[in-house]
């Protein structure tokens, strides 16, 4: 329902202040390397670090975003890295379209680009603790709609890319000088270093391989949307709910 109301209704503001979390230091970090990365002819955007005082954030909010930000840098460097390659056309960019019955609707995204088969995509950068299995979302597929009309490109359909705002721990060496295969935070790649750092043959882990390969600090999502799906998104959606009579009560 907000995105209802903020998009189509009208009834709250299409931009508004949001509070510095990870989500939104990481979208400009994010936002600003690759820019850099790019060459891209943007502003950078402030990540709004460091404050000048803690007021706002509970002490777990502000340990949680400092941490983030004094780690930031690997994390950051391996999302562009997973997109070398890749076209940057737009970055944290407004689209909107007119239906046909002269509704207007407007969103923004995170990022459009080419991918290196020559395949344009919306990206949806998301910074997660815990990665989510996002389900077919028709706010997406209209954006398909959305980006055509705005700038005449026709994407795939949406990148949902999860980025664990953390970076894989360096396991800790026992007493007696084998690797620790206890709980820890970390890929298989971080440990198998640690194993070579250390003169250790990754052969004799491979009970932790199993147990790490799978586990992923970073994980793109795929969704093709039809332009079809986009319309019927408006057509079964958007104009029912714009045609309407909505009565507003301001607010004191």
């Amino acid at each position: 329902m907000r995105w209802w109301l903020r998009y189509v209704a009208r009834l709250a503001p299409t931009k508004k202040v949001v509070p510095l979390t990870i989500g939104t230091m990481g979208h400009a970090l994010l936002h600003n390397a690759l820019i850099v990365e790019h060459d891209l002819d943007l502003p950078f955007e402030d990540v709004g670090w460091p404050i000048d005082d803690a007021d706002g954030f509970s002490p777990d909010e502000y340990e949680a975003v400092s941490e983030f930000y004094e780690n930031s840098k690997p994390i950051i460097d391996g999302v562009v890295d997973d997109f070398y390659g890749w076209k940057f056309l737009h970055l944290e960019v407004e689209v909107r379209t007119i239906t046909e019955a002269g509704h207007s609707y407007l969103g923004y995204v995170d990022a459009i680009a080419i991918d290196p088969d020559g395949f344009a995509w919306i990206i949806d950068w998301k910074f997660r603790k815990n990665f989510s299995s996002d389900e077919w979302n028709p706010q997406l597929a209209l954006y398909r709609r959305l980006v055509m009309d705005t700038f005449g490109i026709d994407v795939q359909g949406v990148v949902i890319y999860e980025i664990k705002p953390a970076v894989p721990a360096t396991p800790k060496l026992n007493k007696n000088k084998t690797m620790s295969c206890g709980a820890c935070s970390t890929d298989w790649s971080t440990y198998e270093q640690a194993l070579l750092d250390n003169d250790l043959n990754p052969l004799d882990y491979d009970d932790m391989r199993e147990k790490l390969e799978g586990r992923k600090f970073r994980k793109a999502n795929h969704y093709f949307y039809a332009m079809e799906v986009a319309n019927k998104v408006i057509d079964t959606a958007i104009t029912p709910f714009a045609n309407r009579s909505w009565k507003t009560t301001p607010l004191a």
